[in-house]
């Protein structure tokens, strides 16, 4: 990995000469940015940290401050403090800006995530790639579609504890079991079949799961698991599992999602 702990020229910028990355950057937050006008105290405000790459400015690290910055002094531009970063590529910038800490406020999921594959992050390039391989977009957006992710941290969370093999079979259960629900890869359901695929394993006939799945809604299943009082995510797979083991001689041992 990339050392990025260079020393950075400290700068006075105009504000007009700062420009905003839309491949990374999450969009402004007025409320954000109001919380910051009102509450500015330049004896503790940090200076904006600025990346100088092919003769420009981009700003990865306080972007709200420097829009916070330009309304506090009427909507004109005005000369900011920076922090210069030299020899820094789009993809380090995305890096930077996905793991940022401190004051700054927390970027959400999908817009760190999708940060993370600009800047060739290897878990999340493969998270990814192997969706868009089974015919699942992860666009990094949250705009609704029928073959697509939007529950961001369950469904990385998931990638990450289960291995390729695993995660692979979970998600060609879950599209061939119900391949028209507008539910299937909702938070719950994503959820309750991580549970069901991390505890079971090899134990259960997977051809024979997607059967037994596939003559229950998605809906019902919900309906059931919100309706369970205990268990958490595990309700989802609970009913997952009652629903494997109807009319099988060969059962699925329930009480282990008690554990």
């Amino acid at each position: 990995m990339k050392n990025y702990n260079m020393k950075p020229n400290y700068m006075q910028l105009p504000s007009n000469q700062i420009l905003t990355d839309p491949a990374y950057q999450r969009p402004i937050d007025r409320n954000r940015v109001k919380k910051i006008v009102q509450e500015f105290n330049p004896a503790i405000a940090n200076p904006v940290k600025v990346s100088f790459r092919d003769g420009k400015y981009w700003v990865f690290d306080g972007q709200h401050t420097l829009t916070a910055l330009k309304e506090r002094n009427g909507g004109v531009d005005l000369v900011v403090p920076c922090m210069v970063y030299t020899g820094l590529t789009q993809e380090d910038e995305a890096f930077l800006f996905a793991t940022q800490t401190g004051t700054a406020s927390k970027v959400k999921v999908n817009l760190r995530l999708r940060a993370l594959y600009l800047s060739g992050d290897p878990n999340v390039t493969r998270l990814h790639d192997t969706l868009e391989d089974l015919g699942v977009r992860l666009d990094f957006t949250d705009h609704q579609g029928q073959c697509k992710i939007v529950a961001y941290s369950t469904i990385y969370k998931i990638f990450l504890n289960l291995s390729q093999r695993e995660f692979i079979d979970m998600m060609q259960t879950i599209l061939k079991a119900w391949p028209d629900s507008p539910e299937r890869l909702s938070k719950e359901m994503l959820n309750g079949m991580y549970h069901f695929f991390s505890i079971y394993g090899d134990e259960f006939d997977k051809k024979k799961a997607i059967t037994q799945f596939s003559k229950v809604p998605v809906a019902v299943i919900l309906q059931q698991g919100k309706a369970g009082t205990r268990g958490g995510d595990k309700r989802y797979a609970r009913e997952l599992v009652r629903i494997y083991n109807k009319n099988l001689r060969n059962k699925l041992d329930e009480y282990r999602l008690n554990i």
